[in-house]
């Protein structure tokens, strides 16, 4: 028996599956998964982005304040 996880398709049908149910989530769940995708990123180099003038959205431990 397969394991039902795991489903085999082109690159353009797994892309356009993942962007269906993307948009069929509420404007909030949205927000919260992209959020969520930065969790587990490699960290930037902060001098790196200063020369850049580029800025670094980071999620606090304690939540929004």
């Amino acid at each position: 028996m397969m394991d039902e996880r795991i489903r085999f398709g082109t690159k353009d049908e797994l892309n356009a599956e993942r962007e269906r149910a993307f948009l069929a989530l509420e404007p909030m769940e949205r927000l919260k998964w992209f959020l969520d995708s930065f969790n587990g990123r490699t960290a930037v180099d902060p001098q790196a982005v200063e020369k850049k003038g580029n800025f670094i959205l980071e999620k606090r431990r304690d939540g929004l304040r």
